[in-house]
């Protein structure tokens, strides 16, 4: 699913930033490559971008356009604006006193970073911190000009104003300036480094340099089990300022941003969260930031200020021709060349686990009814941060030293939410494979029942208990929360219908109805999520509000998203049978090749889905089924071993990774409003036994596949949640953050804990979900459960007890 899917509109209740819009707007160029008075911004726009100093502004009155360009005082802005937009990562960037200008500059933008501020002077800083060096030296005078003086020994250079540690805020440039230049002032370089930064085996030293030959010049090992480049960096700016006088003013030049963005921006909002990050984790490294702040206040007790001033690049390369490093030492070429890259050690785990599992699989699936999925999500928090932290997710997204907090959880969702539509997109194509000919058509009563009353009622019921536990803003945000998880997962229920308990014990009538019904129920989560998010969206404008969230979830869901998904996997499934027909029929088409169309054909619809913004987790299931509508390529694959190992691979790395990324910190502790792990506890059981369980029950007697109380119980317990959850965690949250939040990023007043709420409640329920339907069946085949033949009574007795205490047990680990 394409994630930028178009913004809605509303009719009424405009903002007052947009009053403006139906105005002629004039752009006024005083300093640029052709200074004048523009109709469009794309001829303003040409006329500024990479002009360095360039001057430009927006009017609405050519009256005060011309007066800015001949420089004289423009009445309709007497003072300075109320607001500026900084634009560090855009087209052009820059800093814009209209919000329209900068949405223009940020539209269409990959990873643009903009905010909003109430001075110059901040939204310049901002653009320092955040844009590149190209884009600081084509900053100039743009619009409003913080200070008109030139001070020639100015530090400008450096790419960044030094920073006032007292406030957190940034100093005028020509101030800052001076202080530096003042002889009352020491200048200390501080740098750190690591090996193997954060690796098994990584080693770590800092370095402080006050001068050629002084005696207190700093090179040493860093201390502690953790050796991290950011640690040693922070360790530096420590002992710079341990050794330097207390009384005396300092100024400490470091490389590491990271470092300087913590002490100075970071920390004033993490001591107001009690050193907790935005999602509820603790902060890294913050005894290193706690003892640099300590060491800061003790200085300014003492009458001293202490500045910070990013080096800028290059810095060390002339530092290096002045200080030769003498060369390495002759025997430095028999050290062991280890190198544990993230690569290196991700394909050791990878393939070590997958072989070793390997090795025990048949006793561990067929005689003790384990799946693949609970052992490796299992295996993958015990590998993961929490354990042996060899699988870690937040450096394959590149969470490094330069990227906040917000942006490293925003990558890591944007790795996950890729991974999870691959390995749907996938198995719902086999999936569709997988049923008989015709099988959508032929059994259609069952699965609309399935899919529409029964969908409806799992979605009401689930969030029915949401609203009762967690207590959300209001009952839109249960809503949301409850479409996330009313899927049942295909790629958990297709591990239930398979192997020797499936073969034993569930008809295959029955196996056939669960895989058809997940799959195809999963694409329809769509229309569930959309109707309460569209109605968020539009909350408070009455009627009219109310007419375009209902026009938008029929057109944009329904008609586009739902209707064109189905129509084109279809297509899809027919074209490609048809050729595959066609090909094999002239032996154009080789063995492997043919065992592999199916799986080439679901990266092809994922891919093409995505592009389009269609619903491409249906269209996958549709064009599976479509593809073998015949019967034809199913009976020739049937036995063969091709697309059930590519299966297990998926669900092995799938759920490898769920267990090192989800967040389990935040299940303990979270910015939701008492949403506490009791509550989750909770919640949990009464999910798993509540949300479709009942409505299983009632319609049994109109699903022909459901013979008897124990294929009820079968069918009602077992709809698990899992990828498709998580996948639907993204595409609400992806929602949100384009079409709920305010022009500077941040979250609407009335859904900033939804994002939140989203997030740990889905997780948790997917968690629970993989545990207690893994273990359901091996706790029902033990001595005090198990019978052979599964009776309706043992059979409800080893699913309640399992969702009852699993939860429980989930949160004390």
């Amino acid at each position: 699913m394409n994630k930028n899917r178009p913004a809605p509109t509303a009719s009424s209740n405009l903002s007052k930033k947009r009053r403006t819009d139906g105005l002629p707007k004039f752009y006024a160029v005083r300093a640029g490559f052709k200074p004048g008075i523009y109709l469009n911004y794309s001829d303003c726009q040409q006329q500024t971008a990479g002009f360095k100093g360039a001057v430009f502004k927006s009017f609405t009155s050519r009256d005060d356009a011309e007066a800015f360009v001949a420089g004289k005082k423009v009445a309709a802005d007497a003072g300075e604006p109320a607001k500026f937009y900084a634009v560090a990562v855009g087209s052009p960037t820059g800093i814009y006193t209209d919000w329209n200008d900068a949405a223009a500059a940020i539209k269409g933008v990959k990873g643009p970073k903009y905010k909003r501020f109430a001075t110059r002077a901040e939204a310049v800083a901002y653009i320092k911190q955040f844009g590149n060096r190209e884009t600081v030296e084509a900053l100039g005078e743009m619009g409003y000009s913080v200070d008109s003086d030139d001070d020639d020994d100015s530090d400008d250079d450096d790419g960044d104003d030094p920073l006032e540690l007292s406030s957190g805020k940034k100093r005028a440039a020509a101030a800052a300036a001076a202080a530096a230049s003042s002889e009352d002032v020491l200048k200390i370089w501080t740098d750190g480094s690591s090996l193997a930064n954060g690796k098994v085996g990584s080693r770590a030293g800092v370095g402080v340099f006050f001068g050629d030959g002084d005696a207190r010049n700093v090179s040493e090992r860093l201390e502690g089990e953790l050796q991290t480049n950011q640690r040693a960096e922070l360790m530096a700016m420590v002992r710079a300022l341990q050794i330097a006088p207390r009384a005396q003013t300092v100024q400490i030049v470091s490389d590491s941003q990271y470092s300087i963005n913590c002490v100075t921006q970071w920390a004033i909002g993490w001591k107001l969260k009690d050193w907790m990050t935005a999602t509820g984790e603790k902060v890294k490294n913050q005894d290193l930031i706690r003892a640099v702040l300590d060491k800061i206040d003790e200085r300014t007790l003492a009458g001293a200020n202490t500045f910070l001033v990013a080096l800028c690049v290059g810095y060390w390369a002339a530092a290096a021709a002045a200080h030769p490093i003498s060369p390495p030492r002759r025997d430095a070429i028999w050290r062991v060349p280890l190198q544990p890259s993230n690569f290196n050690v991700t394909l050791s785990v990878l393939g070590g686990f997958i072989s070793l599992f390997g090795l025990v699989s048949f006793l561990v699936k067929e005689n003790y009814y384990l799946s693949e999925a609970l052992i490796s999500l299992v295996a993958g928090i015990a590998l993961g941060p929490k354990g042996a932290n060899w699988l870690r997710p937040r450096e394959y997204a590149e969470c490094d030293a330069q990227v906040s907090e917000q942006d490293c959880v925003a990558n890591v969702d944007d790795v996950t939410m890729a991974f999870s539509r691959l390995v749907l997109g996938v198995q719902l194509v086999l999936a569709g494979v997988q049923l008989p000919s015709r099988y959508l058509w032929s059994e259609r009563r069952a699965l609309l029942l399935l899919v529409g009353p029964g969908m409806a009622a799992m979605w009401l019921a689930t969030s029915g208990l949401v609203w009762l536990v967690v207590r959300p803003a209001s009952v839109l945000h249960a809503l949301a929360v409850g479409a996330c998880v009313t899927p049942t997962d295909p790629v958990l229920s297709a591990v239930i219908v398979k192997g020797k308990f499936a073969d034993r014990n569930i008809p295959v009538q029955l196996q056939h109805l669960v895989i058809a019904e997940s799959g195809s129920n999963d694409g329809l989560g769509y229309p569930f999520l959309f109707f309460a998010l569209y109605l968020i969206k539009f909350a408070g404008q009455g009627t009219s509000g109310l007419r375009d969230a209902l026009g938008l979830w029929f057109a944009l869901t329904w008609v586009y998203t739902i209707a064109l998904g189905i129509a084109y996997g279809a297509v899809v499934g027919l074209v490609g049978k048809t050729l595959l027909h066609w090909a094999e029929r002239r032996h154009y088409v080789d063995r492997e090749s043919f065992l592999v169309f199916a799986i080439s054909l679901a990266l092809f619809v994922v891919g093409t889905c995505g592009l389009l913004g269609t619903d491409d987790v249906l269209a996958c299931f549709i064009a599976g089924n479509t593809f073998t509508w015949d019967d034809w390529f199913r009976l020739r694959t049937k036995d063969d071993s091709l697309q059930p190992t590519v299966d297990m691979l998926l669900n092995v790395a799938i759920f490898l990774w769920y267990g090192a990324a989800l967040p389990w910190d935040s299940f303990g502790r979270n910015s939701v409003p008492g949403l506490s792990t009791g509550r989750l506890v909770a919640l949990g059981a009464l999910v798993l036994l509540l949300r479709r369980l009942p409505w299983v029950f009632c319609m049994r007697r109109w699903i022909h596949q459901v013979e008897g109380l124990r294929h009820a119980v079968f069918v009602g317990f077992f709809g698990p949640i899992g990828v498709s959850a998580v996948f639907y965690i993204f595409v609400a949250l992806d929602f949100i953050r384009l079409h709920l939040s305010g022009e500077d990023g941040s979250a609407r007043g009335d859904v900033v804990h939804l994002s939140e709420t989203i997030r740990v409640v889905v997780w948790f329920l997917v968690v629970c979900s993989v545990v207690v339907h893994g273990l359901s069946i091996p706790i029902g085949k033990l001595g005090y459960l198990a019978p052979r033949t599964v009776s309706s009574k043992n059979m409800f007795a080893a699913l309640v007890i399992p969702a009852l205490v699993i939860p429980a047990l989930i949160i004390r680990a």
